[in-house]
């Protein structure tokens, strides 16, 4: 299954309910809080959850942050960032965010939109001029909103001379040649919504052709650094960067958990490779409250909401899936899932509220569920669907 689809699917399969494994693990997990004595603090409860996790000598790690009325109450990491070196993970540790990421390339655009350097109605062909013929009404908007209809790069590969593997990965020029090599996209771009890590990647393009930086560095320069996010980078394979204090991806043999964080399609950047840490998250978070990064008016216009024809759920914009619970607030939310790595990003701007989860394994019901049985803990908003 390719990365976008399987990413996307799972997502909106727990939106709808429909992954059993999920309710199954919810179920079971749920059993070790009966009898907790009233006296038992929500910190404990959550230990205790975590301790009926992480059951296996060499288990790789969970990352924990609980934000309350802007406060931290709950930073805590589990298990081990390499399984093989047994080094443990902290609040420090740097993970792949996986599609997390899209909030900071949408953040990117946000930027320069402020700046009066480009306008989310501006058509991607006015910026990239050898963008194909037939994408000339696809507009910045509709990639930020993955209603372009770009075809996903996983099931075109065929159209290079190329053959792509964790060795040899596929880069953002190459998504980029494939997307001019095509011939169509899937529907009239603007008509109904469809997941895209292509449209992500080409975000990215658009950043580098109109800032004249490379994507990595307009990150640094612009978001990173300006919010003191001294250990976040965007990992770009092309300029032989480091990444400090990082967890490595994992998978299971069957036996013990073993190092895997690679794929064929590892190394695109607009749509997924950013390494941050709950420490670096934190000040991101918190950044969304104030205009550190771009106006109030740039920030309340990029994070209204559109309504897309196909899905009362897919309200989707600049990185974020917006959703109102039970309580009839409005919720931000984001997961990401990539070779080794799932993490996920819940906030209630209203009440500043925020959980955020990453983790160096691929089993990503255990953090998918993990944000629902946190938000029971805590007391947040009951989601309403």
């Amino acid at each position: 299954m390719y990365k976008e689809q399987f990413e996307w699917n799972k997502w909106e399969n727990r939106i709808l309910k429909n992954n059993i494994m999920i309710i199954i693990l919810s179920i079971i997990l749920s059993l070790t809080f009966i009898g907790c004595s009233n006296h038992t603090t929500k910190e404990e409860q959550l230990d205790k959850y975590m301790d009926k996790i992480f059951y296996s000598s060499n288990m790789p790690s969970i990352s924990i942050l609980i934000v309350d009325n802007g406060k931290t109450v709950y930073n805590k990491s589990f298990g081990y960032a390499n399984v093989e070196t047994l080094e443990k993970a902290t609040p420090s540790t740097n993970y792949r965010l996986a599609s997390v990421s899209k909030m900071f390339t949408a953040m990117s655009i946000m930027i320069l939109k402020d700046r009066g350097q480009l306008d989310y109605d501006m058509s991607v062909k006015d910026i990239l001029e050898d963008f194909p013929e037939y994408g000339k009404d696809i507009t910045i908007r509709h990639l930020l909103n993955h209603t372009s209809g770009l075809r996903s790069f996983y099931d075109l590969t065929e159209l290079l001379d190329e053959e792509f593997n964790e060795e040899n990965q596929i880069l953002d020029s190459d998504v980029y040649e494939i997307v001019k090599r095509a011939d169509s996209t899937y529907f009239t771009p603007g008509s109904i919504f469809k997941y895209s890590d292509t449209g992500y990647i080409i975000l990215g393009l658009v950043v580098e052709e109109v800032s004249g930086m490379k994507l990595s560095d307009f990150m640094k320069e612009n978001i990173f650094m300006p919010l003191s996010m001294d250990n976040t980078v965007l990992f770009d394979k092309t300029l032989n960067m480091s990444i400090n204090n990082r967890a490595y991806g994992t998978d299971s043999d069957g036996k013990k958990y073993i190092i895997k964080d690679q794929s064929y399609s590892s190394a695109t950047r607009g749509d997924g490779s950013v390494y941050s840490s709950l420490e670096d998250l934190y000040k991101w978070d918190q950044a969304l409250y104030s205009d550190k990064l771009v106006s109030k008016e740039t920030m309340q216009e990029a994070y209204t909401p559109p309504k897309h024809l196909n899905s009362l759920y897919e309200n989707y914009t600049c990185g974020w899936i917006f959703r109102k619970n039970g309580e009839d607030q409005l919720e931000q939310v984001h997961a990401g899932s990539t070779q080794g790595f799932s993490t996920i990003y819940f906030r209630i701007p209203e009440k500043q509220q925020a959980i955020i989860i990453l983790s160096n394994m691929n089993e990503y019901n255990i953090v998918y569920d993990m944000d629902e049985k946190i938000r029971k803990i805590y007391d947040f908003a009951k989601e309403s669907y």
